[in-house]
């Protein structure tokens, strides 16, 4: 009596292919250069980096041990064929590996779409740092914060304005630290919605803010947004916020997200 065929496999499309991370050139110059650059970083680039970081260890020390069978796996069999397969763990890092930072940011995109976002018009707002201030950030990092709690004022105010009554806009905001050539840059990237919602719940859309208003408005929040910290390094982060002149460029992007009602999360409220 032959033998009941396997059942199809529902999975077939999908192939897992394990990566070679030891070929990409980026593995290969940390797993080489990593430890002559840190012993060399007080001397050579702590006047212009500031200084080392103790994260930065664990962080690249995860990288080289992320997907390689030898450095710990997990066996995977499929519930329909029964074919089983092994997969290396990974670093689940962000910023340094190009894999589990594709991976986690394609994620955060679904959720944001999924459970945050409302089905409203979104832009992408960006505010970012004169050169001559950056230092601040560089050698002080609470003060990102600050940046980030002036953003939102930033943004709050401006929609409220342009719409002419109390609404409550939505928007999530991420700090970044670096720029395309790698250089220290601190920036806020934000998706905000184009309105805001009144205390009841009704969707007010708000066409257009004035970026030079913006800019003006944002000097302000910066200013009142350090005058919260009661430490003893309140009063150099008020001076340097104070001083600072922040620019921001809202960029044109405009898009629909779909969202559920835990989108109220967006909102603020």
């Amino acid at each position: 009596m032959d033998a009941a065929p396997s059942p199809p496999c529902r999975s077939e499309t999908a192939v897992y292919r394990p990566r070679q991370p030891q070929s990409t050139p980026l593995y290969n110059l940390l797993d080489a250069r990593y430890e002559a650059v840190k012993g060399e970083w007080e001397e050579r680039f702590e006047p212009r980096f500031g200084f080392w970081r103790g994260f930065v260890d664990g962080a690249v020390g995860r990288y080289l041990d992320c997907g390689i069978l030898e450095n710990g796996f997990a066996r995977v069999r499929c519930g329909d064929c029964h074919k089983d397969m092994l997969v290396a763990f990974s670093c689940k890092g962000r910023g340094l590996c190009p894999s589990c930072g594709t991976k986690r940011a394609a994620e955060t995109a679904v959720r944001l779409r999924e459970d945050v976002l409302e089905p409203v018009g979104h832009a992408q707002w960006v505010f970012t740092v004169p050169k001559m201030l950056r230092p601040y950030f560089l050698h002080h990092r609470e003060l990102l914060g600050g940046l980030c709690q002036a953003a939102w004022q930033t943004v709050r105010q401006m929609i409220a304005a342009a719409a002419g009554q109390d609404i409550r806009p939505g928007m999530v905001a991420v700090v970044q630290t670096f720029g395309s050539r790698i250089n220290f840059h601190p920036h806020v990237h934000a998706i905000v919605s184009r309105g805001g919602w009144t205390k009841t719940g009704e969707w007010i859309p708000v066409p257009y803010v004035d970026a030079r208003a913006a800019e003006l408005l944002l000097q302000h929040s910066g200013f009142a947004a350090s005058q919260g910290g009661s430490d003893r390094r309140g009063a150099h982060r008020s001076a340097s916020l104070m001083e600072a002149q922040w620019i921001l460029s809202p960029q044109r992007g405009e898009r629909g997200t779909r969202g559920s009602r835990r989108g109220r999360a967006a909102r603020g409220t």
